[in-house]
């Protein structure tokens, strides 16, 4: 025996009611009994008769899973097709097309849930390839008006042949290094499935980094575990590691938005504002004008 319109199911979510009933042809081509139910919210899915019927409806699948627009409204804005955010979980991992936040065009084909997930889309036209705990200490040291080198270079000679290390901040004045290790420096072969080196590989030339930091230009070294792209992770991290700095005076919302700004936009932004082109760079304080004058 079936099911009537009207019939209800209890579930974590609250009741479902059997709005319609319809049969669905599945891939074998066979016909199935299928009832429309619809949860207090308004969600309505088709489900099948014998999964009612074997009592394996729990929860309401859309109230489990909730679409983009309904968990997180702001990001339901990037999509170019505004239906999907409508249709899918930010979970999901389908492509989609996205306009990127920052300049407004538009980016095809891009991983929702990765996009979701960094809080930001690889823009081919104002992107700048830099990862995103790089531009999230970029902008924390900026906020903070701490003079840093990005990229700070260091050359040596190894075997007879020229070649350096590259540190990712140098506070210069408090005489320390920073440096951003993302899951590669963690994870086993995350990058050994596209033929580059190995985690242990990997690990060993921060064993040499750090020592030749430490050891011979006795500068201080402080590696981050930035193994997830994500603010939460990444405050936690600056907290444990970097409390000798002002953290009181920071922003955290502030910093959450500069962090899912490219820093090509983040100079630009500070250019337009007073900074030269050197204190941009080096996030410094702006000079006064009449001094540069």
């Amino acid at each position: 025996m079936g099911y009537e319109i009207g019939d209800t199911f209890e579930t974590r979510h609250g009741k479902m009611t059997v709005v319609d009933s319809l049969r669905i042809q599945g891939k074998n081509g066979v016909l199935r009994k299928y009832y429309m139910l619809r949860c207090e919210k308004g969600h309505q899915y088709p489900v099948g008769e014998s999964y009612l019927k074997a009592g394996r409806l729990v929860t309401c699948k859309k109230c489990n899973h909730p679409t983009i627009a309904e968990r997180d409204p702001e990001f339901a804005k990037w999509f170019v097709d505004s239906s999907i955010p409508w249709e899918k979980s930010p979970y999901t991992h389908l492509k989609a097309d996205f306009y990127c936040p920052e300049c407004g065009k538009i980016v095809k084909g891009k991983n929702i849930n990765n996009v979701y997930q960094r809080r930001r889309v690889q823009c081919p036209y104002c992107g700048d390839g830099i990862s995103y705990p790089e531009r999230y200490i970029h902008a924390l040291l900026t906020q903070m008006q701490i003079p840093f080198v990005r990229q700070y270079t260091v050359k040596f000679q190894e075997n007879g042949r020229k070649t350096h290390y590259k540190y990712d901040f140098y506070d210069q004045e408090r005489n320390i290094f920073i440096e951003t290790h993302e899951a590669q420096h963690f994870v086993p072969h995350v990058f050994e499935r596209v033929g580059r080196a190995s985690l242990e590989k990997i690990q060993q030339r921060d064993h040499e980094k750090r020592r030749m930091a430490v050891e011979q230009l006795g500068i201080g070294y402080i590696d981050l575990d930035c193994r997830k792209s994500d603010p939460d992770w990444m405050k936690a991290e600056v907290m444990k590691k970097l409390s000798f700095y002002p953290l009181e005076t920071v922003d955290w919302k502030r910093e959450q938005r500069e962090a899912n700004s490219s820093i090509t936009l983040q100079l630009i932004a500070l250019c337009q504002q007073g900074y030269t082109q050197k204190q941009a760079e080096r996030g410094t304080e702006k000079k006064n004008r009449r001094a540069e004058d």
